[in-house]
């Protein structure tokens, strides 16, 4: 399985090392029509470079991500993956995930239908929030409670609360203005 896994994607994605616009960069698709290509679900975590001094940090998240799945396929369980890494510099965006003065995203996209997706899933977000990494908002990220993002945020998510409540009372709304279930479950609503 490892060897059919590895043959199919270093065919299907070749690396490349490339600059340019970062749509250009990250979207390939072509849109046109259906591929068939086989679907995925995925999560993206940002690091903070400087962390992986004395190899701690997005470092030390890979090799625990490369850990999860030999402990998965030494026991049978399949699981497949890529990992995608993309540098950025910091956001002025309170809450954003390029949040360090250079940034390491990792992307993960997982092929749907295998039987060690869940554990792999969870297992790859603990290692996450264990090496400080920052969810993506739109994509997995159910193993983060609020007071992960809390940690994560700090007084950036204090000051995002404060201007939404702000935005908000200005524009004539109320406390559920913006609110969802995900603002909720994360405690991004207004203050």
């Amino acid at each position: 399985m490892r060897s059919i896994l590895v043959g199919l994607f270093n065919s299907a994605y070749p690396l490349v090392s490339r600059t340019d616009i970062g749509w250009k960069v990250m979207d390939t698709y072509g849109y046109a029509a259906e591929d068939f290509c086989q679907k995925v679900d995925a999560m993206e975590i940002a690091f903070d470079v400087a962390a992986a001094t004395g190899g701690g940090g997005y470092l030390a998240f890979i090799d625990e991500v490369l850990a999860i799945f030999d402990d998965l396929y030494g026991r049978h369980i399949a699981v497949a993956f890529i990992l995608s890494l993309r540098y950025t510099r910091n956001t002025q965006a309170l809450i954003g995930m390029s949040k360090f003065p250079t940034t390491c995203h990792i992307e993960i996209p997982v092929i749907r239908d295998f039987a060690g997706n869940s554990e792999f899933i969870e297992r790859v977000q603990r290692a996450a929030i264990a090496h400080n990494g920052v969810p993506h908002w739109g994509q997995l990220m159910g193993t983060y409670i609020a007071r992960d993002i809390l940690d994560l945020h700090g007084a950036d998510l204090t000051l995002w609360r404060q201007k939404l409540t702000h935005l908000i009372r200005e524009g004539g709304g109320n406390r559920t203005t913006f609110s969802n279930d995900f603002t909720s479950t994360y405690n991004l609503g207004a203050a």
